[in-house]
């Protein structure tokens, strides 16, 4: 079989298993973990280790300076979501909020300038827009999920979120391989893993449950964020897996961090919220 191609298909089988074991660990964890799970850069990783497998180190680095760009897009969408769900049905939502995604892509293919630097603070402009406006609803400060029982795993489900997620993975590598680094970059950080996940979140916990959730993984995207800077300089310094592993724990150390971060914030709101329950 053509090198291509094999890797082709062990970029569908990996990314799709991966990123489905850990939207489906995310599902049944509180909102602090289920959202640095989500945000954690799974899929982005399997892609830009294959583009530079399949088009050279330097190409995949060159990829890697849009990916910040890419989780700004991300980030509309995820707001959208969050903001939509609170007044639609989860389905209308997600089609909303994707058309919203789809028009900031659009924006970032056509008006922003390439570079590292550009993309970056795209990146920190949207995402400090995003979470100031969600912490002006004090419903999405909580982790307070409604009653329900876990969901049954169901295999189906896995079998078609690990074939979606397959299937961006693969074909960020078809995209990069015939239109470029820039949009096999773009193309890598599609929020596939997120549709189907809101849905199920917003059923079975409640809207607040899923901005309070989106909270968290808006704040959680500095971890791919940072991996894809990350890998800019990795790549072509320490090669394709000595820069990813520096890359990917690097991305480990700042998930922790924001971790922390959040969950002093969220000890800090609980404390406040106390006398006023009182």
């Amino acid at each position: 079989m053509d090198a291509f191609l094999l890797r082709l298909a062990l970029s569908f089988v990996v990314g799709g298993g991966t990123v489905a074991a850990f939207t489906t660990v995310a599902e049944r964890g509180n909102a602090r973990v289920g959202g640095l799970l989500l945000s954690f850069p799974v899929k982005v990783t399997v892609s830009l280790v294959l583009i530079a497998l399949n088009e050279g180190v330097g190409f995949a680095a060159t990829s890697a300076t849009a990916v910040p760009a890419g989780i700004a897009v991300n980030a509309v969408f995820l707001v959208a979501t969050a903001l939509l769900v609170r007044r639609l049905a989860p389905w209308p939502a997600i089609a909303a909020a994707l058309a919203l995604w789809a028009a900031a892509g659009l924006a970032v293919v056509l008006w922003l300038p390439e570079g590292l630097a550009w993309s970056l603070a795209a990146w920190g402009a949207v995402a400090l827009a995003a979470l100031a406006l969600l912490a002006r609803i004090p419903a999405l400060r909580g982790e307070k999920r409604a009653k329900a029982d876990p969901a049954p795993l169901s295999w189906w489900r896995l079998a078609l979120r690990a074939c979606a997620a397959g299937a961006v993975v693969a074909g960020s590598i078809v995209v990069a391989h015939y239109g470029g680094p820039i949009l096999g970059g773009l193309a890598s950080v599609f929020p596939s893993g997120f549709i189907t996940t809101m849905v199920i979140l917003t059923r079975k916990h409640g809207a607040d449950f899923t901005g309070a959730t989106v909270r968290v993984m808006v704040a959680g995207t500095a971890a791919p964020s940072l991996f894809g800077a990350a890998v800019a300089f990795a790549y072509p310094a320490l090669g394709v897996l000595w820069g990813t592993l520096a890359s990917v724990a690097l991305a480990g150390c700042v998930s922790l961090g924001v971790g922390a971060l959040l969950r002093r914030a969220h000890a800090r709101e609980s404390a406040e919220a106390e006398p006023v329950a009182a």
